[in-house]
């Protein structure tokens, strides 16, 4: 979109437009985290918990998939057409779950769930990039992360309020009438013009980006913890997603209205922006949950203060972006200096794990928690975005909006392979546990102390010990022993992981980024 095509746009058109946004990907954000809380006391509930993983692997594959599929059809559709079914799916998914009486009805319901949360996440991107100027749109893609920012918060002080209170099953309910007021605002604030350029949808296109997403996003979220790489399954796989990944390529650039649309890749500002999102997808999940596992099975910080301490990210998340964002929209050249800033001081947020001992446990939590909401805060999905849309037409705003979001699941998923690789490679339970010490352990303690969690609650550690006679009980002391060893190897590969990226970030934005963006845009 030329600047000119959003000049006239008056301030209460663009508050508008942001609130709506926030209405959209708000309350989806609130279930995101009060889901993760609420998903153990599901499972168990359903007597599923063997299948925990599972089910959080289909529903990354869901997600994955929706968001570059929902974006073309924005564009060949109309945003309001999309949102209002994405909106309307997702509350379906909600009521399914809420009221689901199986494990079968409420995996079913939780899949809907993951598709329609793809869709919708990526859609404020487009649709604000539909209203807002080019150079206001750092400011207001930032408003959305502060926005977000509060909404996180929330699902973590409330989850477990609601847990307590009726049931796992109503976390569900929580933003259900809320999501009736983003209905009203869809309707009312977002435009339905038709920007593609025909109306055509490349049915085949989303079946071939199917069956090539689902193997592969299968055999990377079990790498390492079902498969190892050398399996004869793991090979297949990985041929077979090859072979049908350039099928895929041949048919799309040969369809006029392509679901995934390849030539994206030939503009550099979009380049930049999807390895952006690949970093970033790496450093957010070793903050937010190997810290805590960490801090608390290997440091000894108990669960109270792990949650007080994540606090400033938390603020930070909230305060930061708009910051960031203002400071941008005022030079467009900005633009590339918040992105150095916020993605060299990403890296303190991994590289604390290096330094981390029980005397400053909680000092070092601080700081990876404050090191990670500023990095987030420059650097997090909607200010890539909008540095994205710089190189983008109106009638591309749906498809790469979706592309990106796709990008960063998939990332998220190919890095939380290799980080459980690398713990995995130091939990070995044939070396951890000794073999006199497994023939008095029932199957339940084995299954137990199988978890790299188990470190996290000492509880749980202390009565095994206890039901042991006191020959075991020394072999079962100089076992825990071996486990904090052996996690203490793993922090330090995980927290390499998150600083070779971290690096690659600060790259990055050194030298791909334009050193004077002058913000001549579409």
């Amino acid at each position: 979109m030329s600047e000119n095509t959003t000049s006239g746009v008056s301030l209460r058109q663009k508050i508008l437009i942001l609130i709506t946004a926030a209405s959209i990907a708000s309350p989806i954000v609130f279930i995101r985290g009060a889901v993760a809380t609420a998903l153990p006391n599901l499972m168990t509930q359903y007597g599923s918990m063997p299948y925990y993983s599972l089910v959080l692997i289909l529903y990354t594959i869901s997600t994955a998939i929706s968001p570059p599929i929902a974006g073309k059809l924005a564009d060949v559709l109309g945003r309001r057409t999309l949102c209002l079914i994405s909106a309307i799916g997702y509350m379906a998914g909600l009521a399914g779950c809420a009221f689901a009486q199986s494990f079968p009805v409420f995996l079913a319901s939780y899949l809907v769930l993951g598709i329609f949360f793809g869709a919708m996440f990526s859609m404020p991107q487009a649709v604000m990039g539909d209203v807002i100027p080019v150079a206001e749109r750092p400011k207001y893609f930032s408003y959305m992360l502060s926005i977000q920012g509060i909404f996180t918060m929330l699902s973590s002080l409330f989850a477990g309020y609601i847990i307590d209170a009726v049931g796992p099953n109503y976390v569900f309910l929580a933003m259900l009438p809320l999501l009736v007021v983003t209905l009203c605002f869809i309707a009312k604030n977002v435009s339905n013009e038709r920007t593609a350029k025909t109306r055509k949808i490349d049915y085949l296109g989303i079946f071939l980006l199917v069956i090539t997403l689902v193997p592969i996003m299968i055999i990377i979220n079990f790498v390492g913890s079902r498969l190892a790489p050398t399996d004869p399954i793991t090979i297949i796989g990985i041929i077979y997603s090859i072979v049908m990944a350039v099928l895929l390529y041949k048919h799309e650039i040969k369809t006029e209205e392509p679901i995934l649309v390849f030539s994206f890749f030939s503009r550099k500002r979009f380049c930049v922006a999807a390895a952006l999102t690949a970093c970033i997808a790496a450093i957010l999940p070793i903050n937010q949950n190997y810290l805590s596992l960490f801090s608390q099975g290997l440091m000894g910080l108990n669960a109270t203060t792990a949650s007080l301490l994540t606090l400033p990210r938390s603020v930070g998340t909230i305060v930061l972006p708009s910051f960031f964002g203002i400071y941008a929209a005022k030079k467009a050249g900005n633009f590339r200096k918040s992105f150095i800033f916020c993605s060299i001081v990403a890296i303190p947020a991994s590289a604390v794990l290096l330094i981390m001992n029980p005397n400053n446990v909680e000092l070092m939590f601080l700081l990876a928690c404050f090191f990670c909401a500023l990095g987030l805060a420059g650097c997090g999905n909607y200010p890539v975005a909008a540095y994205a849309q710089r190189d983008l037409e109106r009638n591309e705003y749906g498809a790469a909006a979706g592309t990106l979001t796709s990008i960063g699941t998939i990332a998220g998923s190919l890095i939380g392979a290799i980080i459980g690789a690398v713990l995995n490679s130091h939990w070995n339970l044939d070396k951890l546990i000794p073999a006199d010490l497994k023939a008095v352990l029932t199957p339940a303690q084995l299954s137990q102390l199988s978890s790299n969690q188990i470190l996290k609650t000492p509880a749980k550690l202390d009565a095994i010990q206890a039901t042991l006679s006191p020959e075991a009980q020394v072999l079962f002391t100089e076992m825990v022993a071996n486990m904090k060893e052996a996690m203490q190897g793993a922090m330090t590969g995980v927290a390499i992981v998150g600083i070779v990226f971290g690096v690659a970030q600060v790259l990055i934005s050194i030298f791909a980024m334009d050193r004077e963006d002058k913000g001549g845009t579409k």
